[in-house]
């Protein structure tokens, strides 16, 4: 099991942000079915690592890496779908890039990912399928200095 970051902490950098992802249907209705169980995704996963949902909000914030997409140093407030030993998938209200590196802040800890994929849903609900960074692990802490 991970170890818990300072959930007291992020709940406290979440609450005066906006969330300005448009939710899906179907993210309610999976939030309604599995709440926030960690079941797996499917019973009978073959990923090397196996998925499980893991609807919950989180922080994140871009490094900026790309030289041809400028980003602001800014924390948003993003929707995960599901976590495994080496990714997680999220719902963001932008779109990110292959390669582009963030930072995501989790009740299970924080951790860097570059960005694999992303499927747009609506004009403020894009997909964004990421790799965690490095085999280092998960940081537990979640600070203002961090920010």
């Amino acid at each position: 099991m991970l170890p818990r970051c300072d959930q007291p902490e992020l709940e406290r950098l979440l609450q005066p942000l906006t969330c300005r992802v448009e939710i899906p249907d179907w993210y309610r209705a999976l939030r309604a079915q599995h709440g926030n169980a960690r079941s797996p995704v499917r019973p009978d996963e073959r990923r090397r690592f196996a998925r499980f949902y893991f609807l919950t909000p989180a922080l994140m914030k871009c490094h900026g890496n790309l030289s041809v997409v400028k980003r602001e140093s800014e924390l948003f407030v993003v929707h995960c779908l599901d976590i495994s030993r080496n990714g997680i998938a999220f719902l963001h209200e932008a779109p990110l890039y292959p390669e582009e590196e963030l930072s995501l802040w989790l009740s299970l800890g924080r951790k860097t990912y570059t960005v694999r994929r992303c499927s747009r849903h609506s004009e403020c609900c894009y997909e964004i399928g990421a790799k965690a960074c490095g085999s280092g692990p998960v940081d537990r802490t979640v600070s203002a200095a961090s920010r």
